[in-house]
């Protein structure tokens, strides 16, 4: 009863918190912006002293990714797969905020390389006239280090350390650019495993010094460590420190090489964490002497799940199937754990004279369904829904505009519209002539009107186009 009490006096406090905040946030919301801590990822670019709330509480603004939306791009992280190619210096926020363009890389890709800036280093030779934006922009083929590869070596220049020897004549480049032979790999390959870059993925575990190349280069194995990891621990060396206890035999690789069993992260689970290398965002706090491993493996507390609670979610990685919808932002850890909420969120009427949103079908100037073809290997990022030229458009939920939102960039006679988040959602409504771009508005209050959709495309069926910001597909919500 106690533990009870203390969690609504703290819920009921965070509801104050919050209500205070957007009270006073008027400064952020007449930039056409919404504040949010600068650990949340924001579309435009953070500007401080408009926000209310601790200095990490700064105010997101909408509008830095025209050159990318110019380009037929949008702006994310470059940790996020992109089925173009990224281009740099056309985003707002931060160096690894690109654009990822959708289409004009494919004479490219069909060559086995891919696009970058002339200033990258390429293994192979670039080729001019196969990518998308600026003349700078060339494909990097990837063809001439193929002699290498066939004899199982990987090709850098003769100044970087090799366990092996080096041989010349199978790498592209320059004469100092050599092919290093993976004799000394033999030790991983003996293992069952392969030597890799320590970023990639590995679906066992890495092992040092059975490698050929830097440091980083380790050999993953691929499944001796079957029987530890379900014992629900992991192998490392027994030098380092484990909280919970070793076990033989349960690991490949060396004798020293054991398992180290997890009953040690019970009381983390305790607590309702998870634990985890410090090195990973946590948007709760991180307890020390509550997980087994290293000390750098800590116990990353839930509290910071209150936000998905609250809207009646639990959290959960993407890869989890969720019978509602996921929404970011509201769920501690890594970028791929999200909120699971199990209400149905639909979109009011968007468009006078429709008791309904009725989604454009075919015509001659194409379909209007999420993902249609939109020719060069494009694909439709959003939902078009049927709307005639001068109707009015309504707000499809409780949102605050978040500023102007241009389809093309342009200038033409529809290219306008604008942005909307609230509800965990972030959408933008294209071809509509705003009242205005910031300030809240209510579900079902009059927000613009449809522009003149067949001055620009006689014949077309005028609608309304509805995309979400991560440009996944709005379907659901319509």
């Amino acid at each position: 009863m106690q533990r009870a009490s203390i969690v609504v006096a703290t819920l009921i406090l965070a509801f104050g918190i919050e209500s205070s905040w957007s009270q006073s946030d008027a400064q952020c919301t007449q930039q056409g912006g919404y504040c949010q801590d600068v650990s949340s990822p924001c579309s435009g670019s953070y500007m401080k002293g408009l926000c209310s709330g601790p200095a990490s509480r700064q105010c997101c603004t909408q509008g830095g990714d025209v050159k990318c939306t110019q380009q037929g791009g949008y702006c994310q992280d470059v940790s996020s797969p992109c089925s173009g190619s990224y281009m740099k210096g056309l985003c707002s926020g931060p160096a690894s905020r690109q654009c990822c363009t959708q289409g004009g890389d494919v004479k490219c890709t069909q060559q086995g390389g891919y696009c970058q800036d002339v200033s990258s280093p390429c293994s192979g030779s670039y080729m001019k006239g196969l990518c998308s934006g600026p003349a700078s922009r060339q494909c990097c083929t990837q063809g001439g280090d193929i002699k290498c590869t066939q004899q199982g070596g990987y090709c850098q220049d003769v100044s970087s350390p090799c366990s092996g020897s080096y041989m010349k004549g199978l790498c592209s480049g320059p004469a100092s650019r050599q092919c290093c032979t993976q004799g000394a790999d033999v030790k991983c390959t003996q293992q069952g495993g392969r030597c890799q870059d320590v970023s990639t993925s590995c679906s066992g575990s890495y092992m040092k010094g059975f490698c050929s190349g830097p440091a980083s280069r380790q050999c993953c194995t691929q499944g001796g460590d079957v029987k530890c990891t379900q014992q629900g621990g992991y192998c490392q060396d027994i030098s380092s420190p484990c909280s919970g206890s070793y076990m033989k035999g349960l690991c490949s690789g060396p004798a020293s090489r054991q398992c180290c069993s997890q009953g040690g992260d019970v009381k983390c689970t305790q607590q309702g964490g998870r634990c985890q290398d410090v090195s990973t965002s946590c948007s709760g706090s991180y307890m020390k002497g509550l997980c087994s491993g290293p000390a750098s493996r800590q116990c990353c507390t839930q509290g910071g799940d209150v936000k998905c609670t609250q809207q009646g979610g639990y959290c959960q990685d993407v890869s989890t199937s969720c019978s509602g919808f996921y929404m970011k932002g509201l769920c501690s850890g890594p970028a791929s754990r999200q909120c699971c909420t199990q209400q149905k969120s639909e979109f009011g009427p968007l468009c006078s004279g429709y008791n309904s949103n009725i989604p454009r079908t075919c015509d001659s100037w194409g379909c209007g369904q999420y993902g249609a073809s939109r020719g060069n290997g494009r694909k439709h990022g959003g939902v078009d829904i049927k709307c005639g030229d001068g109707s009015t458009v309504y707000a499809p939920f409780d949102a605050t505009l978040t500023g102007q939102a241009r389809p093309y960039g342009n200038g033409n006679a529809i290219d306008n519209g604008v942005g909307l988040s609230g509800q965990g959602l972030c959408v933008k409504l294209f071809y509509l002539k705003p009242y205005k771009y910031t300030g809240s508005v209510k579900k079902g209050q009059a927000i613009g009107t449809l522009l003149p959709m067949q001055k620009v495309y006689p014949g077309i069926t005028s609608h309304i186009h509805v995309q979400m910001c991560d440009r996944s597909d709005p379907t659901k919500y319509l």
